[in-house]
């Protein structure tokens, strides 16, 4: 059965291969890619680069791998592609430094083109690694092409806070929202306007993208970006259930539903847990009581008591503050934690600070600021972002 959908979109990766990537022959190219970076008809774009003649000359891996088979924070190792007979650089090494991509690594590189999927959240890190590759391209003089895919979670809505200097990390480099509304070349053009990166950037942009659709009302395919973003579901609770890997609270990780399965087993009730979630009276959700036994990361193999997220209304829902919802009443759990490792490979903050942003929000959980208090601190920075971003939107 031929399923129908509301938009036919192009990616930029479609764009390309209906251009038989005239635009990067006789160039000597890199490319920073994974295993989502497919057209809509599911061919990779280093095998269509290839295959239109493109001179491939190394290729950078980011987070998880260019197999993205490998789990978060998990070291990417330099590796050798027998096919292209090329290196395969890592960009996810063991430790803050490899996260960028070296000037020295493109001495040899007319045009660095990226394909990475982004889920509509700062704390995702693909847009950071292309957006530090930005640096190491103007230094070079390195073209800067970028494919443009849609923001799976649409890019016409936005939640949350920018991310004050302090905490600038690798979830988290330059101001933005939590949950930011943009296209990825979008956003990337932002930071290079914000940012002040003289670069030679080009952005491959998609053919009729409305920014207000959810990738299931087109007909591309969601491919995993990451081994935890299994759906599309998982993106759209991601802005918000992402803030308890800050926690000892388990995010799903190690389950077939990381971001929509919330628990520990210190919560022991979750039918109380449901209870004290609804009574929050939050908008667009229904949480489920669940009993879960994670395979790997925290709480692997023990019983843990916590509920699963139904979104029932993607418009209404409010990921973040449903979130910060939650985490508050984690918070009055004996045996709640926030978590103690370095995150990102930063240990001198508490890593929930890397991810809201703002020290303030944690007081504000220590303290039992309503929920209303969050409401009226966040309203005062979606304003203001709503009036920023304007400049920068495409579609």
């Amino acid at each position: 059965m031929t399923i129908k959908h509301k938009y036919q979109v192009q990616t930029g990766l479609d764009i390309l291969k209906s251009q038989e990537f005239s635009s990067l022959r006789n160039k000597r190219v890199a490319i920073l890619a994974n295993q989502a970076s497919i057209s809509k008809d599911f061919l990779h774009i280093i095998d269509l680069a290839n295959n239109y003649g493109v001179k491939i000359v190394k290729l950078f891996a980011p987070e998880h791998g260019l197999s993205g088979a490998l789990q978060y924070m998990e070291t990417v190792h330099k590796i050798y592609d027998t096919r292209l007979n090329v290196e395969v650089i890592s960009l996810y090494g063991d430790n803050e430094e490899s996260l960028k991509l070296k000037a020295q690594d493109l001495q040899d590189i007319d045009i660095l083109l990226c394909d990475l999927w982004d889920i509509g959240t700062r704390y995702y890190t693909f847009h950071c690694t292309i957006a530090w590759a930005m640096s190491a391209c103007a230094i070079n003089g390195t073209k800067l092409m970028v494919v443009d895919r849609p923001n799976p979670i649409n890019a016409d809505i936005f939640e949350g806070n920018s991310i004050l200097r302090p905490n600038y990390s690798f979830v988290g480099a330059y101001p933005l929202l939590n949950r930011h509304g943009f296209t990825m070349g979008e956003l990337l053009r932002y930071v290079r306007d914000q940012q002040n990166i003289d670069v030679d950037l080009e952005i491959i942009w998609m053919s009729n993208y409305q920014r207000n659709t959810y990738l299931d009302d087109t007909d591309l395919p969601f491919i995993a970006p990451s081994p935890n973003m299994p759906n599309l579901n998982a993106a759209l609770t991601y802005p918000g259930t992402c803030l308890f890997e800050a926690t000892n609270v388990s995010e799903g990780r190690g389950t077939c539903y990381p971001f929509e399965l919330i628990g520990a087993p210190y919560i022991k009730d979750p039918y109380k847990f449901k209870e004290q979630i609804d009574n929050l009276g939050f908008n667009g959700v229904y949480v489920r009581p669940m009993y879960f036994k994670p395979l790997y990361n925290k709480w692997a193999l023990e019983n843990c008591a916590g509920i699963f997220i139904h979104i029932t209304d993607r418009q209404a829902f409010k990921p973040l503050r449903f979130a910060l919802g939650m985490l508050s009443i984690c918070m009055q759990y004996d045996g709640f934690k926030l978590r103690s490792e370095p995150y990102e490979f930063v240990s001198d903050r508490p890593a929930l600070d890397l991810l809201l942003g703002d020290e303030k929000l944690r007081h504000m959980l220590y303290d039992k600021a309503s929920m209303k208090e969050f409401d009226e601190y966040f309203i005062k920075e979606e304003i203001s972002h709503n009036t920023l971003r304007k400049s920068w939107l495409y579609y």
